[in-house]
């Protein structure tokens, strides 16, 4: 679980994250941000590394791909900041 927000720390609806193996395209989960920009899985991810790929639908924020390694005593939840744009 986790939540995104923009540069103003604002949380962020609507906005998707792919989660990928790091050798794979194909999303293992595609989740959504919540209207707090709260996203969740109800099924754990297993312990291992992943990528999270998020996109802004509308284009407005733009986010770093980021690497996650998840450990079996893992249930700390993130926080992705979007990119400023200058």
């Amino acid at each position: 679980s986790g939540i995104v927000k923009n540069h103003n720390l604002t949380s962020l609806s609507g906005i998707l994250i792919y989660i990928k193996k790091p050798d794979s395209t194909n999303p293992l989960r595609i989740l959504k941000t919540n209207i707090n920009g709260v996203f969740a899985t109800f099924k754990p991810l297993s312990a291992e590394e992943y990528v999270f790929d998020i996109k802004d639908p509308k284009e407005t924020y733009l986010f770093d791909t980021i690497k996650v390694k998840v450990e079996n005593s893992d249930n700390k939840s993130i926080e992705i900041i979007s990119k400023e744009l200058i």
